[in-house]
């Protein structure tokens, strides 16, 4: 089991290694208002394409982004300690830890690259709502943490009934953010190369962050 998710984590790696490539050689240039570049492209193609539902998916996504986000790990936690299981314990532990570490990791990106946001530097773009963005566009945090979940239950759990929808929803969530014109697809991409990055990096450490709980709570080792 462990060398399938090591196999599987390989593999998500090598697929957002890729998407990271292509998302630093579609950015624009500094001081380009409107770059005729694949990024923009596929970003006005996006946020242009509204519709009455795509509007309500995409908002209610929106909004149960924190909670899903703040939820499942914390049920995996509460579920394995109310039921004894050490498994669903340390499976809430690695992915928090995972989150934690890809919002981090995108923040401190943010700051370095200083990516102004599209609805600040593109004219005519559609925003819903600026309520969930901060300054800077790339990364995309939400990218990061919904890929960060997706990864690291799938590490976890490696069955198509955990990863075909979590990934999905993932998928859905980055979508959103083009739509809701806070973000470039390029930024959304890099945000999910940091999460299930960062999923794969805690993934590959679980065993020194286990240990490190048990450490801490006096456990006498994993069973």
């Amino acid at each position: 089991m462990t060398d399938q998710r090591t196999r599987h984590g390989i593999q998500i790696l090598l697929l957002y290694s890729a998407f990271f490539l292509f998302s630093f050689s579609s950015l624009p240039c500094p001081g380009q208002q409107d770059p005729s570049n694949l990024d923009v492209t596929l970003f006005r193609r996006i946020n242009d394409g509204r519709s009455p539902f795509l509007d309500k998916v995409v908002n209610v996504n929106n909004e149960l982004f924190y909670p899903v986000g703040t939820v499942a790990p914390l049920g995996f936690l509460s579920y394995g300690i109310l039921s004894g299981s050490e498994y669903e314990t340390d499976t809430g532990i690695l992915a928090s830890v995972a989150e934690i570490v890809s919002y981090g990791v995108s923040y401190g990106l943010k700051q370095i690259v200083k990516r102004p946001r599209p609805f600040v530097t593109l004219p005519n773009v559609h925003v819903t709502s600026m309520s969930s963005a901060d300054s800077y566009s790339l990364p995309s945090g939400h990218a990061a943490g919904a890929f960060a979940l997706a990864t690291s239950l799938t590490l976890r759990y490696p069955k198509p009934a955990v990863y075909v929808p979590l990934h999905l929803w993932a998928m859905l969530v980055s979508y959103g953010r083009v739509y809701r014109g806070v973000h470039y697809p390029s930024d959304v991409l890099v945000g999910g190369a940091i999460g299930s990055g960062t999923a794969i990096v805690v993934h590959l450490l679980e065993d020194r962050i286990l240990g490190l709980k048990s450490k801490i709570f006096g456990e006498s080792g994993q069973g």
